[in-house]
Parts: C-alpha cells; structure tokens; sequence
C-alpha cells in the first residue's frame, strides 16, 4: 500500500508506512513531496538536529543550521508537486538513522515562506 498525506505549502513523503510514522525501508528511495505552485523555487536542507527559531515574514526554521549537512534547490514542476526520491542505502549503519528536511519554497509570485519539516527514521 502507499500512503500520502500532504498539502499546499507542506513537506510529505510518499512510502509503503503511513506518512505520520515518518519511515523507511533501507534499500529503497525515500519519496519527498512538497505541493507548491508551479515554477516555485525550493530549497530544500537536510540537518542531523531539530531548532526552533521563528524568522519574521518566513516562519520557524526547525532546523539546527549547525548540523545542516546537505542542501539542494529545484524547480516545481507543472504538475504543482516536486517530487525528489532519495536513495537509502541498504546498509545497517543507516539503521536507525534519523535525518530532518525542510524546504525554503520561494513562489514566482507572493512572498517566500518556510515549510514544516520531517524527520524520517530508516529501518
């Protein structure tokens, strides 16, 4: 079965566990979803820590920027869902492993803003 819960403006995942569990399968892609009008701009950042600081005019920023450890920025597509598939390894060191996202989504038109963030563990 696939689950996806997700709406305009959030982060979302698609994967074969209820999106509110926030997990998945090592070996497989780990399907992020992020609705948005199209030719938004996203950055997304990936962290190892959570935060909470409130940025006026964006929204909370929930992660710690010291622990960022990736980062990308894309287009959203026609469609109005950026789709990103993120390889997991199939290995036992990402057992257990625990990331958190967010996304910087910066529309064509309107003011940019700050999304929720996910933290899915792999098993």
């Amino acid at each position: 079965h696939l689950h996806l819960f997700t709406g305009t403006g959030s982060r979302g995942h698609l994967a074969r566990v209820p999106e509110f569990l926030r997990s998945a399968v090592r070996g497989t892609g780990f399907h992020l979803l992020q609705n948005a009008a199209p030719g938004a701009i996203v950055f997304r950042a990936y962290a190892m820590e959570l935060a909470r600081a409130p940025i006026p005019g964006l929204g909370t920023l929930l992660l710690d920027p010291s622990s960022v450890f990736g980062s990308s920025f894309a287009v959203v597509p026609a469609s109005g869902v950026l789709r990103t598939v993120l390889p997991i390894p199939d290995s036992l060191a990402f057992a257990l492993f625990c990331m958190h996202v967010q996304d910087l989504v910066w529309p064509q038109s309107g003011a940019p803003f700050l999304t929720n963030a996910i933290s899915p563990v792999f098993y």
